[in-house]
């Protein structure tokens, strides 16, 4: 019986050396806390944060109509997400400035385009919107288009105040766009309405840039307002068959628009256009990447990431329309910032 206790305890202590070597070495299985799944989890927690190591995250962003700068930008935003966060899942869907804001504000998709003056109406209420859509958040601003004024040579339209007496043909863009917001508020700083263009036997056509400007080539239109870059082709293209001026607003009225809506000032330098001899002074309007506040942290800090850190390859996708846009000005928005997006500016010293 002694023998038999002394050989079970053997048997014991050699079994506890055997699992104890398996513990400590590589061939044994790994019990649940175990470095490998420890790492996983951090992975999984820091998503959104500045270790470089972005869980991948599902978007869908509302831009422009398909073929459009917003649509080839949008579906590039797409590209640089699944760069800064591989495995990521993004979808496009064409919108529309204005409804945008409304299509993310509502959860129908996480990010959005809108020009930086719909983005601010929509999250204080004022018009086009009937309501305001206090969650709203921005992750950066980019692309600035300048506002540019032309008229035909015969009109005689050579300053704003000429379209207080004469009878104009004046195209503004579509109803409640970005464009014809801007168009309507920059008459009226000249002290002019629609109404009094229509008392003098002028009108106001509500058409897209292209459209007005064929309407001017055939002498069926005098002035065009609206933005783009500046040299535009098809400005340029239309001036080779049709005598153009450009119009230049007086200085307090385009002053007293800056102060009231989100744009910026800018010069269009002489001769940029071959009808255009001197500096002429306007401002610029730059996009609104938008989101909802409660678009996950995560998500929104990715979001900024692509915008940011993947800026030169934007850059190569439309160069004119974002070729001024820096780090810097991206995070100067017209709205609050998204948490996440914060966050990203502040670790990369963008924001105090």
């Amino acid at each position: 019986m002694k023998t038999k206790k002394i050989w079970l305890a053997a048997v014991l202590i050699i079994s506890l050396l055997w699992l104890s070597g398996c513990g400590s070495g590589g061939s044994g299985a790994k019990p649940s806390s175990a470095p490998a799944d420890s790492s996983s989890a951090k992975q999984s927690s820091t998503a959104g944060t500045g270790d470089n190591k972005l869980g991948p995250v599902k978007v869908t962003l509302a831009g422009g109509s398909v073929g459009g700068s917003w649509s080839a930008i949008g579906e590039a935003i797409g590209e640089a997400i699944r760069k800064v966060a591989p495995g990521s899942s993004f979808g496009y869907q064409p919108g529309q400035d204005g409804a945008n804001a409304i299509t993310v504000a509502t959860g129908q998709a996480e990010l959005g385009f809108v020009f930086s003056v719909m983005a601010k109406a929509a999250y204080e209420g004022n018009p086009p919107y009937k309501q305001k859509f206090p969650d709203l958040r921005a992750i950066g601003i980019f692309g600035p288009l300048t506002y540019q004024t032309i008229a035909t040579e015969s009109s005689g339209i050579k300053t704003y105040a000429d379209m207080k007496t004469k009878p104009v043909i004046l195209c503004v863009n579509t109803k409640d766009s970005t464009q014809e917001t801007l168009a309507k508020a920059l008459l009226q700083e000249h002290g002019i309405t629609y109404a009094d263009i229509e008392k003098n036997g002028g009108k106001i056509l509500y058409l897209s840039s292209s459209a007005a400007l064929d309407l001017m080539k055939n002498g069926r239109a005098d002035v065009r307002i609206g933005m783009e870059i500046a040299p535009e082709a098809k400005l340029a293209e239309a001036a080779t068959t049709t005598k153009m001026v450009m119009v230049q607003p007086d200085a307090n009225a385009i002053k007293n628009v800056i102060s009231k809506y989100p744009v910026l000032p800018v010069t269009i330098k002489a001769n940029t256009y071959n009808f255009q001899k001197e500096d002429l002074s306007t401002f610029e309007v730059p996009a609104t990447l938008i989101a909802s506040k409660n678009l996950p942290d995560n998500v929104a800090y990715t979001a900024t990431k692509a915008l940011i850190e993947q800026l030169d390859y934007l850059k190569t996708v439309v160069p004119s329309q974002m070729a001024k846009d820096t780090p810097e000005s991206i995070a100067k928005t017209s709205i609050p910032l998204h948490p996440g997006a914060e966050k990203y500016y502040k670790e990369k010293g963008l924001l105090k």
